[in-house]
């Protein structure tokens, strides 16, 4: 029986087709480990895209909304001026906390008249203690607090506390802020105490029961806008002149946003330029 034998080229054409199978898998893993890089580095772009697009959008909204505040801020002080029933309303506490509940959204806005404040420059410590248990102090607590605000704000110092005394100022409040830096009353929100003390103007002895506020010429105007984008807020103190213009006098700032409007109570306070003021606002 004649025997035979495998080509030798035959052997080496298998070698090399094997080889080039090989190179080709590896080839073809080595392009789809790619891919999948690729797909995910674009995966992250998309979502970080994404959250910088939806970031911008509610920056943009959120200043929309604090444009709106700031300028029904400005609105309220130009009435103030410009219309002496609104302003003797004003004067009588009738605005002093509003809230309001709109298609767009809603708005809490506070006026504040200085002439129902106590001014914590001028103030007795008889009033300072009746405004220190309003902020929440116990009698104990407001009458050791009102005697650091009377020390806070005095020049005199006592030699013998000088130590004990580092911190403390030593001459007249100029921002409500600095009420912060007595012990007592870090803790208290500076929303609460604005709507008690006043480094401008206010009451300096307690009033007789029943007697009433004089016309002011120095308010707080603070107003919040809410939508289901979020809220923005805007605080200031204006003085009106006794010809009707009024100007800012300092910003504000509270932080932490007032509780949302669950009522329609307030509306009454935006008059028809107000209304369209507020629904610039919310677009």
């Amino acid at each position: 029986m004649a025997m035979t034998h495998p080509c030798p080229m035959n052997r080496r054409s298998d070698k090399v087709s094997d080889a080039a199978g090989g190179e080709q898998g590896f080839a073809l893993l080595a392009v789809l480990g790619l891919l999948l890089l690729f797909s995910l580095f674009l995966g992250a772009f998309a979502a970080a895209a994404r959250l910088d697009l939806l970031t911008a959008q509610n920056s943009y909204a959120r200043t929309r909304l604090a444009f709106g505040a700031e300028a029904f801020d400005a609105y309220l002080a130009w009435r103030l001026g410009a219309d002496l029933s609104f302003k003797a309303d004003a004067d009588r506490g009738r605005y002093g906390l509003q809230q309001c509940l709109l298609a767009q959204g809603s708005f809490v806005v506070s006026l504040l008249p200085h002439t129902r404040l106590i001014n914590l420059n001028t103030a007795d410590k008889a009033l300072l203690i009746s405004g220190l248990k309003q902020a929440g102090l116990s009698e104990a607590e407001a009458d050791t607090a009102a005697d650091d605000v009377l020390r806070y704000r005095s020049s005199q110092q006592d030699p013998a506390d000088m130590a004990a005394e580092e911190a403390v100022k030593h001459a007249p409040f100029e921002d409500l802020v600095e009420l912060h830096d007595l012990a007592a009353l870090e803790s208290i929100p500076l929303r609460l105490l604005s709507r008690l003390f006043s480094v401008v103007d206010g009451m300096s002895v307690l009033p007789a029961t029943g007697q009433a506020a004089g016309p002011s010429r120095t308010y707080t105007i603070q107003t919040a806008l809410f939508n289901d984008q979020g809220w923005a807020e805007r605080a200031a103190i204006f003085a009106v002149g006794e010809d009707g213009g009024s100007s800012q006098l300092a910003s504000l700032d509270y932080g932490a946003p007032p509780e949302r409007p669950v009522s329609s109570e307030g509306c009454s306070v935006l008059g028809e330029a107000g209304a369209e003021i507020l629904a610039k606002g919310f677009e």
